[in-house]
């Protein structure tokens, strides 16, 4: 099992002491994932290293701000030992991890400029690893934004690199090559262009990124296919549902093969299980839907509640028996995954 030593915030109270305060949620991953919290230990305001070399990596957490930016003693001490922690770990080449405050104390101790964003907090931020002798590169993924096209139309394309830990990070769309040997497709700046397209084509992209390769596929339609991609929200949602009949309650109708569902006004359903879904298609065998949550999905009658997940290439298999959680077992990773 692995220990790791976690920076915590400090609070002096009235008779002088220093208190420490671990973020609750940090507390409760680690404990989850079977990682040790081992104590930092301060002797007249000052840290001891003895036990650091026990320790197989460092978290500077977050919370307040740095004494350049908030002038008093708790911010003080705390700078002092943290930029302690974070040379003796760096000269042990041990990893670290930055979080919010972390960031900022090493910024500081690096002499570089730091710039003040409004509305940052309790939002998601995209990390974008390069290289790290920590964590190795696995597999990269690709996507495109719609599964097909017609002509003149475009999809932003999107590359992600999943690490052996099963986190992933996006790639700039400059930092990977991108080739189709198909005439009917344009590809530049991170788009895919249809152009003229004379029948049902499913065309490949190779796509390549630090020594990793993997392959898209986007299906082209000409202006006269009777097939379409849902970009007009007045379509029915029949025909892959066709089995469906009306309850008694009003707008809800079931599925044999797909469960209840609402039709709502601009082709949107609200699925008893999934939540809101946007079918995009009106083929008999099969059904692609976008969910806000997971993106574009694709099933069919004969394979849900086995669900093909477009953005990274996963299958996942939902599990019914959790709700009224959205439960899925990722059958790439092995690991169950649970979506608001």
């Amino acid at each position: 099992m692995k220990t790791i030593i976690v920076s915590p915030r400090i609070i002096i109270d009235d008779y002088n002491k220093i208190n420490f305060l671990f973020d609750e949620d940090l507390s409760n991953f680690l404990n989850n994932i079977k990682i040790n919290i081992l104590p930092i230990m301060l002797k007249k305001n000052r840290i001891e290293l003895k036990n650091v070399s026990l320790a197989d990596g460092l978290i500077l957490a977050g919370g307040g701000n740095i004494f350049e930016y908030e002038k008093n003693l708790n911010n003080k001490i705390r700078d002092n030992y943290e930029k302690k922690l974070f040379k003796q770990f760096f000269k042990e080449d041990k990893p670290i991890l930055l979080i919010c405050r972390g960031f900022q104390l090493v910024t500081n101790l690096y002499k570089k400029k730091l710039f003040k964003f409004e509305n940052h907090v309790r939002k998601y931020h995209h990390l974008n690893l390069k290289k790290s002798k920590y964590i190795k590169h696995s597999k990269l993924i690709v996507n495109s934004a719609f599964p097909s096209l017609y002509p003149q139309e475009r999809s932003k394309l999107d590359a992600r690199i999943r690490f052996d830990d099963d986190s992933t990070s996006i790639i700039p769309s400059s930092e990977v090559s991108w080739l189709s040997t198909n005439p009917s497709l344009l590809i530049e700046n991170g788009f895919a262009s249809a152009k003229n397209v004379d029948s049902i084509t499913r065309v490949s992209i190779n796509a390549s990124s630090s020594g990793l390769s993997a392959i898209l596929f986007i299906r082209l339609k000409p202006e006269s296919s009777n097939i379409s991609t849902g970009h007009d929200p007045n379509q029915s949602i029949e025909n892959a549902l066709s089995d469906s009949v009306n309850m008694r309650q009003a707008g809800w109708k079931n599925s044999n093969w797909f469960g209840n569902y609402f039709e709502s006004d601009g082709g949107w359903m609200y699925h008893q299980y999934h939540g809101w879904l946007f079918p995009i298609t009106k083929e008999s065998s099969s059904l692609w839907m976008w969910s806000p949550a997971q993106k574009w999905l694709w099933t069919n009658p004969k394979l849900y509640p086995h669900i093909f997940r477009h953005k990274d290439g996963d299958w996942l298999y939902f599990i019914k028996q959790a709700f009224p959680r959205k439960a899925y077992f990722n059958q790439s990773s092995k690991k169950l995954e649970f979506t608001e």
